[in-house]
């Protein structure tokens, strides 16, 4: 895709006008790269419109939105265009401020919420799922791009012992402190749903959540961030314990060659 604002801007307009005629408006380009382009919708906006120039971005994006859809996870999904890969989503205009405790302990929430949500999935999701589910992954060959094998095994168990043999790993979430937005209610969600994997597991999420409190300079430890994690996956029904989430992060970074946990584990 072109990276000039003023031709991706035209580009949109031309795929609104022929794929999402319902969603009127002024376009404005947030941004303009070679594998997407961003824009609001609307004076003053009301929508954003994304444009994928990677039918596999474009299609994790859609399949993040119907897993974690209604869980207040993700912005609200208004349309969506497999021809032009594009979606409209809700206008988030808030920036949340992660260098507050509170704020961070709802992004922490938050993430908790989405590794446990095929928990709350209804029969229709659970039953086309099931290929990806734990039970049906566990002996299968680990992926490629694992590096210990043993390690990765591991992984699956304690995650399989946590959350039940039906679960799927869900994690991988692009979090960053631009992500984090609220909308005019005040309700926190992340903005970018395109890198979640079934396969992934939620522990470098709970990694990156360390990482993103020292960026933001937030006055909380590693250990507070794990801790918090673990408390909020209990109350949506996992059953880690500080132990067993400890050697699981522990055992993700062998099975995957990470350099560093950010203190997670400490």
């Amino acid at each position: 895709m072109t990276t000039d604002p003023g031709d991706a801007t035209v580009q949109a307009c031309t795929d609104l006008a022929a794929h999402h005629p319902d969603i009127p408006g002024r376009v404005q380009c947030l941004t303009a790269r070679y594998r997407t382009a961003v824009f609001a919708i609307g004076d003053p906006p009301t929508r954003i419109l994304k444009r994928h120039a990677d039918i596999d971005a474009y299609n994790a994006e859609v399949v993040a939105y119907q897993l974690l859809g209604g869980r207040g996870i993700l912005p609200e999904l208004h349309d969506a265009s497999d021809d032009a890969q594009t979606l409209v989503t809700g206008y988030l205009p808030y920036k949340a401020d992660l260098s507050a405790p509170a704020v961070l302990d709802e992004l922490v929430e938050l993430v908790a919420r989405a590794h446990t949500a095929p928990a709350a999935w209804p029969p229709e999701i659970t039953d086309v799922m099931q290929p990806y589910t734990l039970a049906a992954t566990r002996t299968e060959p680990v992926p490629e791009w694992i590096g210990n094998a043993g390690a990765w095994q591991s992984v699956m168990e304690l995650t399989a012992d946590a959350h039940g043999v039906d679960h799927i790993p869900l994690g991988g979430f692009d979090l960053a402190p631009r992500h984090a937005r609220r909308d005019h209610s005040g309700e926190l969600t992340i903005i970018d749903g395109e890198t979640m994997r079934l396969d992934w597991t939620g522990l470098p999420d709970v990694i990156t959540l360390a990482y993103i409190a020292a960026e933001v300079s937030a006055p909380l430890t590693p250990r507070w961030i794990r801790r918090t994690y673990l408390h909020h996956a209990r109350k949506h029904g996992a059953q880690w314990t500080d132990m067993t989430l400890r050697s699981a992060l522990t055992l993700w970074a062998e099975a995957t060659g990470l350099h560093s946990l950010h203190g997670i584990t400490d």
